[in-house]
């Protein structure tokens, strides 16, 4: 993920810089991952599915009229399956 996102880890936070300045863009930690596999072979179908859920903190500087307020904090939370057709 850092390296797709060109983070860089910097008090345990990933962390996105402007580019060529100091200046934060964002910054992400503790990513939480949960995988419930399907079986690989199930008589029933129905509800057998690939799923992921997962979330993450994101932090982002917030500035108004050239001030720097309180950044923006919060939870971003995904979900993901997959069901097979066949």
């Amino acid at each position: 993920m850092d390296t797709i996102l060109g983070l860089y880890i910097e008090n345990g936070y990933h962390v996105k810089f402007a580019s060529d300045t100091t200046e934060v863009q964002f910054k992400v930690w503790n990513l939480n991952v949960d995988i419930e596999n399907a079986p690989l072979a199930a008589a029933d179908r129905e509800g057998n599915r690939f799923k992921v859920d997962s979330s993450i903190m994101l932090e982002v500087p917030v500035s108004f009229g050239g001030k720097l307020l309180a950044p923006m904090r919060i939870k971003v939370k995904n979900s993901a399956g997959y069901t097979p057709i066949f």
